[in-house]
């Protein structure tokens, strides 16, 4: 039996939201809205730290697979986040 028209939900579709609204908010990606760059650090921050807490939530509980997409997501964030704060080069 199939199931037309239903989502199937996986842990990629939970950060990649946050992970594209995150490069948004340190002007890296056109806000979709506006289709305009701008920063907002803060705002930056705050998607980083949610994804952190859901590797927090989410520890022993994930496959190598999402572990692996998770962590490389927030390296990355982080990383680029230090850059913008003019942390790291």
């Amino acid at each position: 039996m199939e199931n037309k028209g239903v989502l199937r939900v996986e842990l990629s579709t939970i950060i990649i939201p946050f992970y594209t609204q995150a490069l948004v908010k340190m002007g890296l990606r056109e806000d979709p809205l506006t289709g305009e760059l701008s920063e907002n650090l803060d705002e930056a921050k705050n998607l980083i730290d949610l994804l952190d807490f859901l590797k927090e939530k989410t520890k022993g509980n994930l496959t190598k697979d999402e572990e692996s997409l998770l962590d490389s997501t927030i390296t990355q964030l982080k990383t680029e986040y230090l850059k913008r704060k003019n942390i790291i080069k």
